[in-house]
């Protein structure tokens, strides 16, 4: 019998790579949508985050923590509770880039990840292939093992309605 997983997932979004680029975002700012950037939805076992992204340049693909900043890399990581094996899924969307196509995202593709739930602490970053779209995502995982709670650690609810008062 295996012993459950328990810990933290922390994933980082750093960048894409030979994802199509949005040609309108080349119109005039006042044609441009309220918020142009690229996003990410990330689900890691029924928790999910979305994430923005954004454009480093004119013709160049959706980054996130691509350019290496300490800064950057802190903002898009994100932390996920495990405590069973799951499927870490990725997909990335852009959001209509002028005012009169407000009502529809582009879906980009997806990207799909058996991340390694080992008790090292290892940091991997790899390039995932997106599904049903065009490009790859690159991103870094890394696990961090935590003991399980123990009856002793945990508070049981009785505990806590005899210690009000009435």
């Amino acid at each position: 019998m295996t012993s459950p997983l328990n810990g933290i997932l922390k994933v980082t979004l750093i960048q894409t790579r030979d994802v199509p680029f949005p040609t309108s975002l080349s119109t005039p700012l006042s044609e441009r949508a309220l918020d142009p950037r690229p996003y990410a939805i990330v689900d890691f076992d029924k928790s999910q985050i979305i994430s923005r992204g954004r454009y480093p340049g004119l013709y160049e693909p959706p980054v996130w923590a691509g350019e290496g900043k300490i800064s950057d890399i802190y903002r898009y990581t994100y932390g996920f509770d495990v405590t069973r094996q799951a499927e870490l899924q990725i997909w990335l969307y852009q959001p209509p880039t002028r005012r009169v196509d407000v009502n529809t995202d582009a879906f980009m593709g997806k990207a799909t990840l058996r991340p390694l739930l080992a008790e090292t602490s290892e940091i991997t970053q790899e390039w995932l292939n997106l599904h049903d779209g065009v490009g790859a995502i690159s991103i870094m995982t890394q696990f961090i093992s935590t003991e399980p709670l123990t009856s002793i650690d945990m508070v049981e609810p009785f505990d806590i309605l005899e210690r009000c008062p009435e």
